[in-house]
C-alpha cells in the first residue's frame, strides 16, 4: 500500500506539474486512481509543503506550491 501511496503522490505532483491548479475532483479523474488514494496522496503532498489546497463554494483546489 504504501508504495502504491507513493507512485499515486508521483502522478498527483506531474498532473499538476503539466495541468497546473484544478480541483480536488478533476485530479481524482485525471489521475485514474481510486477517490481514497489521490485523497491520501495529496495529504502526503501537502504535509511535505508540496500543494498548495484553497477551500471552494463546493470542493477543493489543489497546486504545487510555488515557493
Amino acid at each position: 500500500m504504501h508504495n502504491e501511496l507513493g507512485m499515486t503522490a508521483g502522478d498527483v505532483y506531474r498532473k499538476l506539474g503539466v495541468e497546473g491548479e484544478m480541483s480536488m475532483s478533476r485530479l481524482k479523474k485525471e489521475v485514474g486512481q481510486n477517490d481514497v488514494m489521490v485523497t491520501m496522496a495529496v495529504g502526503w503532498l501537502a504535509r511535505e509543503g508540496k500543494v498548495n489546497l484553497a477551500k471552494q463554494r463546493n470542493g477543493l483546489r489543489i497546486a504545487l506550491d510555488g515557493r
